[in-house]
């Protein structure tokens, strides 16, 4: 729970959502590094494995690129992935974003090792531009 904890601690709060099984906390999803005046925002996900691969975090994405676009007239989304996380990184591709870079050693894990990262984006400024099915 190292990545739930970081977020919650963090000394300024973006948008952040709970997913929730009834009343059990299953993970969480959330707007992150956003530049209102580039407007521009990263979306970060976490989810219990217990509930990986039922779409349930896929359907969270594509709700806050649709808040990204028309709430809160982002023209960018990013969302980084490492690089070894296949299920992560499937969400943006199967989305519609596209794989801008790796950025290298993006990511502390909980192990003291850091990992590199796909940074995929989505342009909302292009009204053509929408999230897939």
């Amino acid at each position: 729970m190292y990545g739930v904890r970081s977020v919650l601690e963090a000394p300024y709060r973006e948008a952040v959502f709970t997913i929730r099984d009834g009343e059990r906390f299953i993970g969480l999803i959330g707007f992150k590094s956003t530049d209102p005046l580039a407007r521009t925002t990263e979306i970060g996900y976490w989810l219990r494995e217990a509930w990986q691969g039922r779409g349930i975090v896929t359907t969270a994405v594509r709700a806050l690129c649709r808040m990204a676009r028309e709430e809160l007239a982002m023209r960018c989304v990013a969302i980084k992935c490492a690089t070894g996380n296949g299920p992560s990184n499937r969400i943006p591709q199967r989305l519609g974003f596209t794989l801008d870079h790796v950025e290298h050693r993006a990511e502390l894990l909980e192990d003291g090792r850091y990992t590199d990262a796909n940074v995929y984006l989505l342009n909302l400024a292009d009204r053509n531009t929408s999230v897939r099915p």
